[in-house]
């Protein structure tokens, strides 16, 4: 059962951590019910005072995975491509004795289908190729008896491939053809009988294959044939009669083969569970991650199973621990947490960054792919896409086309970009990025790319205090003395004139060189709050000092590439304006030709559309990882991983939501 529930809007879903003691009676019921629900994250018990719960499942698992996979190949060998789900299903599936019984018995009649089919199709594959050899013969009307009992005349029958020579030279040899196929030509070849050895060599040098004659017995060769094809007949019907049986018997094990694969799986998944399970004698005691919005649910459930005979505590996870990440997006989202999930997964307690990366990355992609026209191709093929598609991910890429389609349309209505048609850029909202101003275009970049560097400093900060590292909030590089510093260099650069007027200009500098110590000082301030627990050989002070002056200068050259690398935006954008532009010039010297400009102007905005919209979303995404998600994401984190079974027969109960 898949929850809808959605998280908060940039954080995952809380997570608690449940321990859980049940009877070892209702263990694989309770395991089951989990599996199930898929609601729970099970977490391998480690506490020697709770060892292993009582039981070797490491047998039983591996006979599992051997059924499992024997179902599968019969299934293959029975031409059922795909299992399908049982229609219903017994409250208790079949036991491991009961489904290597049953698989053993389908093996065996298998097995003697198959060597019935094998014996079948070599007496028919020996009974065509003799009357294949010998129906030719009639044609000559020469008595067979004659061609392999002649006193005077040696023959033989074989083939030689097309073109070879149809006399051999050395000796008096008749090369008679009686057919051709496939590129050869059986033939009779005969020469008198007191050569036949020194014929035959010949023979064999220019390409001969000598075939046995037909073993006719005392019978003439047209009976012969006759009787051939009539125990062809008999055996083609008696191996069609095998095969409908072998068909019958596949269509009877369809479902009971699928039912025995998916009830072996279920098995594994469970003795793999309990494999990881702690306990005594009598119980055993399962920890597992559940949502806390899941867990009245999970308790539920539980308590269903056991009848209430259970103890369980809650534990509230410790954003600083291993908790695993739980986001939860709608459709319009999702695809972007797709994206997300390719720098990795936000650490439990961290910031969800999927909406900012949302807004940010469609926004980017509007300001280099700007034009209407463009836009609204690419944003109809993405709704055509999210309507049709098939699949789930062929509707998300759908969603993003027509998402990052829309923003194209916006930034083309204020670039006045219409398939780059001159006559309807004096409508446009702004200025074209090329004829406009391309300085203030340019400006406009590095400013949102500011602000995006200030946000990644701020989602840092929270996250530092988040994790209890207030000293990394204040001396961290992407910390508030990063922010201070970012800030006050960027007024410094911009009020530099007013500054040095008021004579306060060495203040300033002062003032740029604290959040510098500061991040000299953060190594050697946490190496002296963490001494008294070093070991010894440890990295020393000095070490510290060090490395974090080395650090220091890096931000110097992170903060000043981050804010250039925006520019990029506004550079992207002049060349798909001067793409456009140059399609144009182009049609117009082609205008003498019938129907040469409309055709440069089709394929040229057809390049223009699978190109730059690559180029945009690529580079939007490159700027979205280094420029953005560096500063404050580091993608450590581990996707939460429910326990999940697929048994159709598993008990349940109706949700208590309403």
């Amino acid at each position: 059962m898949r929850d809808r529930r959605r998280t908060s809007l940039f954080r995952p879903a809380a997570m608690v951590r449940v321990e859980l003691l049940v009877l070892l009676r209702d263990q694989r019921a309770v395991l089951t019910t989990l599996g199930t629900a898929q609601q729970a994250e099970l977490i391998p018990s480690s506490d020697e005072a709770f060892p292993r719960a009582p039981g070797e499942p490491g047998p039983q698992l591996d006979r599992c995975k051997s059924i499992a996979e024997r179902a599968a190949r019969l299934r293959e060998a029975l031409c059922v491509p795909v299992a399908p789900t049982p229609a219903a299903a017994p409250s208790r599936g079949p036991s491991l004795e009961e489904m290597e019984s049953q698989l053993a018995h389908w093996e065996t009649r298998l097995e003697k289908f198959r060597e019935q089919e094998a014996e079948l199709g070599a007496r028919r594959d020996a009974l065509r190729g003799a009357t294949d050899r010998a129906a030719p013969l009639l044609e000559l009307g020469v008595p067979t008896e004659t061609l392999t009992s002649s006193e005077y005349v040696h023959f033989a029958i074989g083939s030689m491939q097309e073109g070879s020579p149809s006399t051999v030279s050395e000796d008096p040899v008749v090369i008679v053809p009686v057919e051709s196929r496939e590129g050869k030509r059986r033939v009779i070849a005969a020469a008198g009988r007191h050569r036949t050895e020194a014929v035959e060599a010949r023979l064999r040098r220019i390409g001969f294959a000598e075939e046995a004659f037909p073993d006719l017995g005392s019978v003439p060769l047209e009976v012969w044939l006759h009787r051939n094809q009539e125990e062809l007949a008999a055996v083609e019907s008696e191996l069609g009669a095998v095969r409908s049986q072998r068909e019958e018997l596949a269509v009877g094990a369809a479902g009971p083969l699928a039912a025995i694969e998916e009830s072996a799986r279920v098995e594994e998944a469970l003795f793999e569970a309990e494999s990881g399970l702690g306990g005594t004698g009598s119980t055993a005691r399962i920890l597992a991650w559940v949502p806390r919005d899941g867990l009245a649910d999970f308790e539920a459930r539980v308590r269903d199973v056991t009848g209430g005979v259970h103890l369980m505590n809650v534990e509230e996870a410790d954003p600083r621990g291993d908790a695993p990440v739980l986001v939860r997006h709608g459709s319009i989202l999702g695809p972007f947490s797709l994206l997300v999930s390719g720098y990795g997964t936000p650490r439990y307690g961290e910031i969800e960054p999927t909406p900012l990366f949302a807004v940010s990355y469609v926004v980017m992609f509007g300001i280099m792919f700007g034009d209407v026209g463009h836009g609204l191709l690419l944003a109809a093929g993405g709704l055509a896409l999210r309507r049709f598609g098939r699949s789930r991910l062929l509707r998300d890429v759908g969603t993003l086309a027509g998402l990052l389609g829309a923003a194209s349309m916006v930034f083309g209505a204020v670039y006045g970009s219409f398939f780059g048609i001159e006559e309807l850029k004096r409508f446009a909202l702004w200025r074209d990025p090329i004829e406009g101003n391309p300085m203030a275009i340019m400006v406009a970049c590095v400013g949102f790319g500011m602000a995006m560097i200030s946000a990644g400093i701020v989602l840092n900060i929270v996250n530092l205090l988040r994790a209890g590292d207030r000293i990394g909030a204040w001396t961290d590089k992407f910390g508030l003395s990063g922010l201070v510093f970012y800030w006050g260099a960027l007024a410094l650069l911009l009020l530099y004139d007013s500054i040095a007027a008021r004579g306060i200009l060495p203040w300033a500098i002062a003032a740029l060189a604290l959040p510098v110590v500061a991040w000299t000082l953060r190594e050697p301030l946490e190496w002296l709050h963490h001494r008294k627990g070093r070991a010894r050989g440890a990295p020393g002070i000095g070490t510290a000092i060090g490395s974090s002056a080395a650090e220091a200068f890096e931000a110097l050259l992170v903060f000043l590439a981050s804010t250039i690398s925006f520019v990029r935006l506004a550079a992207y954008a002049m060349s798909h304006a001067a793409l456009l532009m140059a399609i144009f010039m182009i049609a117009s010297e082609l205008r003498s030709i019938p129907g040469g400009s409309i055709v440069v102007l089709v394929l040229g905005n057809a390049v223009i559309i699978v190109l730059e919209a690559t180029i945009a979303a690529v580079q939007a995404l490159r700027l979205e990882y280094y420029e953005f998600f560096g500063k404050f994401f580091h993608g450590t984190g581990r996707p939460f991983a429910p326990f999940q079974i697929s048994c159709t027969s598993a008990p349940s109960r109706p949700s208590r939501r309403h």
